[in-house]
């Protein structure tokens, strides 16, 4: 394994650490229990609400969601779309205000 390989290899650990990091925060975050309908005795996934280019690894940035809540249903994360992030700033503000702050500072910091 050359050099160039070996550092790619890192690299990609890294991430993969950080990813596994910020799982756990969001499960904690959101008590283990999806976000949306409050089930815990299922597939949990953590989805990222917005995905910045600097801050991708901040818990607040993500929710926790059961499969129908994430990929399938009609008000889901990822067939939702407006409907979804309406829900979420009508459910949680207090997390949405933080949100948009983050987003805000992240924009403050690229110009």
């Amino acid at each position: 394994m050359n050099n160039l390989e070996r550092n790619r290899k890192s690299r990609l650990k890294k991430k993969r650490d950080l990813q596994n990091g910020w799982k756990a925060q969001v499960r904690a975050n959101w008590g283990n229990k999806c976000a949306k309908c409050g089930r815990s005795e299922c597939k949990l996934d953590t989805h990222h609400l917005h995905y910045g280019k600097l801050k991708w690894t901040e818990p607040i940035v993500g929710v926790l969601l059961c499969s129908s809540c994430h990929k399938f249903g009609l008000g889901s994360a990822h067939k939702g779309g407006l409907v979804f992030y309406d829900w979420f700033f009508k459910e949680h503000p207090l997390k949405a205000k933080k949100i948009l702050e983050l987003i805000k500072e992240i924009q403050g910091e690229i110009k």
